[in-house]
C-alpha cells in the first residue's frame, strides 16, 4: 500500500475496534473528509503536501461501503504528486485510506496500523466538465494500491481540478473537504456567532457553512421586553449630544446686592418729592461647551462571525 512515511494510521485497542483516540463514536457525526488539521497544502509543482505530528495529528473520516465510518490520524508529512491529463480537464481526489477496521486481541496497546492504510491520489474522468471521482473509481484505485476496495474505509480529503496546461498546483485549484459539518451544527448551529482576536480566521474557509463577519461596531444583547423585544433589532450611538429636554429640570438663582435712591432732604430723590421707581435685572454666565459625550462601556475589540447558513 502507499502510504509515505507511513503517514495515514489507525490507532486500535485490545478486542476493538480501530480508532484515533477512541473517536469512533463521535465519528458517526461527520462526514467523511478532513476534521481537524492543515489539510492539503501547495508543495512545489505538481506535488501537494499533507501534514500533522504525532501530538497533533490531521484527523479525517473515512467511511466504508457499509456506511460505518472511523478516524485516521496522518501523523507526518506526506508528499502526493499528481498528473494533469492530456486534454481537457480532470478532478483529482486525494484520498485516505484504511483496511483496518477491527483488530485482533494481539494488537493490543500498539501506537498503529500503518500498514493497513493508504494514502493516494484518485483521477477523475476527463472531460470539458469533469466530475469529482466516483466511489467505484476511488475503490477501484485502493484495490490497485494493495487495498480491499470494497470493503475499505476512505476518506477524500481534498479535490483538485487539473487540466491539460497546469504545470504546478495552486492553492486556488485545491477544493479542501472540511467534515466539521455535523460538528459545526451541533456548536455553531445556524445563527450562532463566533468571536476571536485572530485576525486571519474565517470559519467559512476552516469550518464550512456561510459565516459573515461583523462590523458595526455593535456589543451584543439579551432579548428583552421593550427596546430589546426584537431580535436582531439594532440601536444605540457612540457619543450623543443632550437636547433641552434630556436636561433634568433645575435652576439658577441670582444674587442682586442692595441699591439705594439719590436721596434728597427728605430722603427721597432729589428734585422728585416721591421714591424713584427702580428696576432690577441680572442674568447669569453661560457655560459649558455643547459637545457631544462618550456613552461607551469598558470594551475590548474581537472579530465576530455570524453564521447565516
Amino acid at each position: 500500500m502507499t502510504n509515505p512515511n507511513n503517514a495515514v494510521r489507525v490507532s486500535s485497542r485490545n478486542g476493538g475496534r480501530g480508532s484515533v483516540y477512541e473517536a469512533n463514536a463521535w465519528a458517526q457525526l461527520y462526514n467523511n473528509g478532513i476534521l481537524s488539521g492543515n489539510g492539503v497544502t501547495p508543495d512545489t509543482g505538481m506535488t501537494i503536501q499533507l501534514g500533522g505530528t504525532t501530538a497533533c495529528p490531521d484527523v479525517v473520516i473515512a467511511t466504508n461501503a457499509s456506511g460505518y465510518k472511523i478516524a485516521l490520524d496522518i501523523v507526518d508529512t506526506a508528499t502526493v504528486t499528481v498528473a494533469k491529463p492530456s486534454s481537457n480537464k480532470r478532478i483529482t481526489a486525494i484520498v485516505a485510506y484504511t483496511n483496518d477496521l477491527a483488530v485482533a486481541s494481539t494488537e493490543s496497546n500498539i501506537t498503529g496500523n500503518p500498514a493497513s492504510c493508504g494514502l493516494i491520489a484518485v483521477n477523475g474522468t476527463t472531460s470539458a466538465n469533469p466530475v469529482d471521482p466516483t466511489d467505484a473509481q476511488i475503490r477501484t484505485a485502493i484495490t490497485s494500491d494493495g487495498g480491499t476496495g470494497s470493503s475499505a474505509a476512505y476518506a477524500v480529503i481534498a479535490t483538485i481540478l487539473l487540466t491539460s496546461s497546469t504545470t504546478s498546483v495552486t492553492s486556488g485549484i485545491i477544493t479542501r473537504r472540511p467534515a466539521v459539518s455535523g460538528m459545526i451544527d451541533i456548536f455553531y448551529p445556524v445563527g450562532s456567532y463566533y468571536e476571536t482576536s485572530n485576525t486571519s480566521f474565517d470559519p467559512n474557509v476552516s469550518w464550512g457553512g456561510t459565516w459573515t463577519e461583523d462590523t458595526g461596531g455593535k456589543v451584543l444583547v439579551a432579548k428583552d421586553s421593550g427596546t430589546f423585544a426584537t431580535v436582531g433589532n439594532t440601536g444605540g450611538e457612540e457619543t450623543h449630544t443632550l437636547t433641552t429636554q434630556e436636561m433634568p429640570s433645575h435652576n439658577h438663582q441670582a444674587q442682586v446686592a442692595n441699591v439705594s435712591g439719590y436721596a434728597g432732604a427728605d430722603g427721597l430723590p432729589s428734585g422728585t418729592g416721591q421714591a424713584p421707581d427702580m428696576h432690577y435685572s441680572s442674568v447669569t454666565k453661560n457655560t459649558g461647551g455643547g459637545d457631544a459625550h462618550n456613552n461607551l462601556q469598558p470594551y475590548i475589540v474581537v472579530k465576530r462571525w455570524h453564521r447565516t447558513a
